[in-house]
């Protein structure tokens, strides 16, 4: 709270308005502050693969070489332009 203070005395008035114990996140908004989720590389993964999985195993694994093979060469052809 001290730091908050330093940054924003009337910031810190409004909050300390409020009584500390009674501080929830009703007041926040519902939607996320980023993109970013817990299980988001493995819902990217899922999501790409998602048409493969109806095939064969081995055409399966062999989409999914192919996928994981673009996706290491393009950064790296990004970094050398």
């Amino acid at each position: 709270m001290k730091r908050i203070r330093d940054i924003s005395p009337f910031g810190y008035e409004h909050l300390m308005a409020r009584d500390p114990s009674s501080w929830c996140r009703a007041l926040y908004g519902g939607g996320l502050a980023c993109e970013v989720v817990e299980n988001g590389m493995n819902e990217c993964f899922n999501a790409v693969i998602v048409y493969a999985r109806k095939k064969p195993l081995l055409t399966v694994l062999e989409e999914i070489r192919l996928y994981m093979m673009e996706r290491f060469y393009k950064p790296k052809e990004e970094g050398q332009e």
